[in-house]
């Protein structure tokens, strides 16, 4: 597994900003299940793009991404499943149909599931 990206984020200082959310950081690593996005964490240090990280590795922290608790606590860990070789994030806006190479990460999730 390597570590594609690790330089989009969210936040006052993302583009378009976001006043509401704090600043955080998202990863995409390939491997054998596709492309998997970790977004709303903190990458670890020494995660850098183009690395190759081993399963069970330590790569970031889950952050507060919500600057204001609306009961529904302020952080998430927000994953994403693609298919291999993507090499950006992509945004599936309400009532628009969903992008192409965006995967439903519930199928990976229950299988992984299954294997614990």
């Amino acid at each position: 597994m390597w570590i594609q990206f690790s330089v989009w984020r969210t936040g006052p200082n993302a583009e378009p900003p976001s006043p509401w959310w704090l600043e955080t950081w998202s990863i995409l690593i390939e491997g054998k299940s596709g492309v998997l996005g970790y977004c709303e964490i903190k990458p670890m240090p020494h995660i850098k793009v183009g690395i190759s990280i081993k399963e069970g590795e330590l790569i970031a922290t889950v952050v507060p991404v919500l600057k204001k608790n609306k009961g529904n606590g302020t952080t998430m860990l927000h994953f994403e499943h693609y298919e291999s070789g993507i090499k950006h994030h992509v945004t599936w806006l309400l009532d628009m149909i969903k992008p192409e190479e965006l995967k439903d990460s519930r199928l990976l999730l229950e299988c992984i599931m299954a294997i614990k």
